[in-house]
């Protein structure tokens, strides 16, 4: 019936089914919940993690810590020396005659260090030994070198070392450093004399020691991949100076010799550092590609092989000896690099001012009170260039490279000569030579106190520079004369060059 009353029976049933309904879904809701919490931890075990808004920066290289390690390079030495001794037909001797005596030749050892960094500066204490193969057989003088009276002189220095201190400026994986201390070594000088054509004396003079000196230098060190560093180093070894006198049989008559010890060393080496805190991530290789220009300053040292022939009718000279050069050089240097991957080749050229000059020798007796006779030679190099390739391997913001090519420069010889009776005369010769040149060295980007920009770079390198050989022919007394020999430089620089480009 319209209206009427439904009965309590059929509400209430409404009433339980709504309320069985909101338990099921409250039942099925908390299940869901439960199901999300217990599988929750296995999805998320799958899923990627994102990774953090900011990640730590790999720990700075630190040059802290103790290293060991190898070396390999050359040596030459310029050691002023003299000799004075019997004269064929004179009243007394000749000389002193002075000259240089350079021993050269390949050298290796092992070093071992360690070093302490504070911000960007690093000190260090170094020690290292040396095996040396320097050796110097080529002078001959006694006055006139001929079968009747000759001296031959050869020296030797078999083993050096040192121990030095160092300081040096890193950045990062990058220390520039000089370096100095004590240096030590043994020395050996044989002198064989023989005066047989007028008083028939000859004899030996053999000197034998292990000296002590001072050294210095500088160079570069950086880091490779792992705990490996490459360096190249020159070094300057002064040992002092040592003399003898040679008594000769059966006349009595003496010898008197005289030298200083003076090693230049180029040396590039392998270090592996014992703990410390290296780089934490690989650094990304430096763009070396594109053009670069920029400046040098060096030192070079010549060992130029030499003989003065003088063919006079009686007594005739033909003394050999070395003339060694040395001095600071500088100059310009401009090049191309192209890169692939870490390898970088190159080609460059340079032009060099150069200030090397020697003017130690004096010859020919070198006596104008006993001997009546004396011939002084100056040699210079005035400049010289090379035009090279580049073969390189880049490490972070470093590139360890060598390098070969033409090279090209201008050499003068100044004589002046004086014999008893004839007016004393002046030679000079002057010479443009090509030759080749190679060598090694270490570039790495510039970054001193933030002053630089990332386009700079700086460059420690090693050149050997053969130039060829020379003759100069003078008359001089009615004597033909003739002097004759090669040109051989040993150069190390630094450079600084800007690189166009990114």
């Amino acid at each position: 019936m319209a209206g009427a009353p439904q009965p309590f029976c059929t509400h209430s049933a409404k009433k339980e089914s709504l309320i069985r309904g909101r338990v099921v879904t409250n039942l099925v809701g908390a299940g869901f919940i439960v199901a999300v919490l217990a599988v929750g931890p296995a999805m998320a075990a799958d899923m990627p993690i994102k990774a953090p808004l900011y990640e730590a920066a790999p720990a700075p290289y630190s040059w802290t810590g103790f290293y060991v390690g190898a070396n390999l390079g050359y040596g030459v030495a310029r050691d002023p020396s003299s000799l004075a001794g019997p004269l064929i037909g004179g009243p007394a001797g000749f000389g002193p005659e002075t000259f240089n005596l350079q021993p050269r030749g390949v050298l290796g050892g092992l070093q071992a260090g360690y070093n302490w960094q504070f911000s960007n500066w690093v000190l260090g204490v170094e020690t290292d030994i040396q095996a040396s193969a320097q050796s110097d057989s080529h002078t001959c003088l006694d006055g006139l070198c001929n079968p009747g009276e000759f001296a031959t002189i050869k020296q030797e220095m078999p083993w050096l070392g040192t121990t030095r201190g160092r300081i040096g400026f890193a950045s990062g994986p990058i220390l520039t450093y000089f370096t100095g201390g004590a240096a030590y070594g043994k020395a050996q000088t044989n002198i064989n004399i023989v005066d047989t054509a007028v008083s028939g004396d000859s004899g030996a003079l053999n000197l034998s020691a292990t000296r002590t000196g001072f050294t210095y230098g500088s160079g570069v060190e950086v880091a490779l991949d792992g705990n490996w560093t490459a360096k190249a180093e020159y070094l300057y070894v002064d040992l002092g100076s040592q003399g003898g006198t040679a008594r000769l049989a059966p006349g009595g008559t003496t010898a008197v010799f005289n030298t200083r010890f003076q090693e230049y060393l180029f040396r590039g080496g392998l270090n592996y550092r014992l703990g410390g805190a290296g780089v934490a991530a690989p650094q990304p290789t430096m763009n070396w590609a594109g053009l670069y220009l920029g400046g040098n300053v060096g030192y070079g040292l010549a060992r130029d092989p030499s003989k003065i022939a003088a063919t006079a009718p009686v007594n005739p000279a033909n003394e050999t000896f070395d003339l060694a050069p040395r001095g600071s050089l500088g100059g310009v240097q401009g090049g191309y690099n192209w890169q692939m991957a870490r390898w970088v080749f190159g080609l460059e050229t340079d032009i060099q001012g150069s200030g090397q000059d020697d003017h130690q020798t004096c010859i020919i007796i070198c006596d104008l009170v006993n001997g009546n006779a004396a011939a002084s030679i100056q040699q210079k190099l005035t400049w010289f260039g090379t035009s090279r390739a580049r073969l390189g391997y880049g490490f972070g913001p470093a590139l360890v490279y060598a390098t070969g090519g033409l090279a090209y420069g201008r050499a003068r010889e100044h004589i002046n000569e004086t014999i008893v009776g004839f007016a004393p005369a002046v030679f000079d010769f002057s010479h443009t030579q090509t030759g080749f040149a190679a060598g090694a060295g270490i570039e790495h980007k510039a970054d001193v106190f933030g002053l630089l920009g990332p386009n700079w770079i700086v460059r420690t390198e090693y050149l050997y520079v053969d130039l060829g050989t020379f003759s100069d022919s003078y008359n001089y007394a009615a004597i033909p004369h003739t002097l004759s020999g090669s040109i051989h430089e040993h150069v190390f620089r630094s450079a600084l060059s800007y690189k166009f480009g990114g």
